[in-house]
């Protein structure tokens, strides 16, 4: 079942990023695959590796996902594997500032980064 799911998901995420619907799904089951983690039914290495993934390019839909990710199991990660969190945040630190001449404005992006500073910093909400 988690093969299909994970499939599913990089066929609806990568091929239609852009469209309503399929980021919807997108969302749908990256939340899904949060909620195994957090059950303890996979390890954190497959929510790392979806984090990695959505960090190499900063559109909406995979900072809506990045923030999905920090928000519902970011303390989970942290207390888990610190170190890959460290390359989690420094990667998408390093995208965003390749990146940052286009999506200067971007609320959104600036909510996410604020909240993975937080998580960094070990800030409680």
């Amino acid at each position: 079942v988690l093969e299909r799911v994970v499939s599913k998901f990089e066929a609806v995420h990568c091929h239609k990023a852009h469209e309503y619907e399929s980021n919807k799904i997108s969302m749908n089951m990256a939340a899904f695959i949060v909620r195994l983690y957090t059950f303890g039914v996979i390890s954190h290495s497959l929510v790392f590796s979806l984090a990695f993934r959505m960090s190499n390019a900063l559109i909406e839909s995979n900072v809506h996902i990045i923030l999905l990710i920090v928000d519902e199991v970011g303390h989970l990660l942290r207390a888990d594997d610190p170190a890959t969190l460290k390359q989690l945040i420094e990667k998408v630190q390093h995208t965003n500032e390749n990146d940052s001449a286009n999506n200067k404005d971007d609320s959104y992006r600036k909510f996410m980064l604020q909240n993975i500073y937080d998580l960094k910093n070990n800030k409680k909400k």
